[in-house]
């Protein structure tokens, strides 16, 4: 009986040791998982672009920065606007993502493959 009562403390120590790491570690991947989300939905302005033969415009001030995907609570902040050219052109700086938590991202916009670099 005392051998069982032993297990079940060391069970519950290592419990209480174990979880909160956890449950760290997956808000961190969900985290990140959603800072990717965003690169992504912004990196695909380009197809947008020249699948509607249209100017895209990413910039402060439009409907959540003209994103059609944005969490509740982040923000994605552009120095300058970013244009994508139906031509598969883009311009601008590129862009801050903000998490409801504060953590911030930078990411410059590389011109000659319209992708974000984070820096």
């Amino acid at each position: 009986m005392i051998e069982i009562v032993v297990s079940l403390s060391i069970l519950a120590l290592a419990g209480t040791i174990i979880v909160p790491g956890a449950v760290e570690m997956v808000e961190r991947f969900d985290s990140q998982a959603k800072f990717r989300m965003l690169v992504d939905e912004i990196e695909g302005s380009r197809e947008r672009a020249v699948t509607l033969g249209q100017l895209v415009v990413l910039a402060d001030g439009t409907a959540a920065g003209g994103l059609r995907r944005l969490p509740e609570g982040w923000q994605v902040n552009f120095p300058t606007p970013l244009i994508f050219s139906p031509a598969a052109v883009c311009t601008g700086q590129g862009a801050v993502i903000v998490s409801p938590s504060g953590q911030r991202q930078y990411y410059a916009l590389d011109t000659a493959t319209c992708r974000l670099v984070r820096s």
